[in-house]
């Protein structure tokens, strides 16, 4: 995480530069670079957030004071979050975020059907 931050600050420093925008391709590569890291790291502070909840939840349970059902939401919240975030991990090639155009198809065939799928 910390090289994310690190790697962020630097491309900010570069986005806030003179002659940013001298190549404007460049340049809105960097921002959109910049927005996918901040992405990122919101999605790994709001993780960390929900744990950090969870500690805190668990001492209130040791003192009786918030039941198993209470806390178990919150271990719910927590494991989505951690599941969306795995997701978006194994989908964070530069085509994972191109849009694609699908065509859906459907032939019925003597007493089959037989659906087709194809991606452009």
């Amino acid at each position: 995480m910390e090289s994310k931050v690190k790697e962020l600050q630097d491309l900010e420093v570069q986005a806030s530069a003179s002659n940013f925008w001298s190549d404007s391709k460049a340049a809105e590569q960097t921002l959109k670079k910049i927005q996918f890291i901040k992405k990122q790291l919101g999605d790994f502070q709001n993780l960390n957030s929900k744990y950090d909840d969870i500690i805190v939840l668990s001492e209130f349970l040791a003192n009786k004071e918030l039941t198993e059902d209470e806390i178990n939401v919150s271990y719910s919240e927590l494991l989505k979050t951690l599941e969306d975030l795995e997701f978006k991990m194994m989908l964070n090639k530069k085509e994972d975020s191109m849009s694609a155009i699908i065509q859906i198809t459907a032939v019925l065939e003597v007493q089959n059907l037989v659906i087709g799928l194809k991606c452009f």
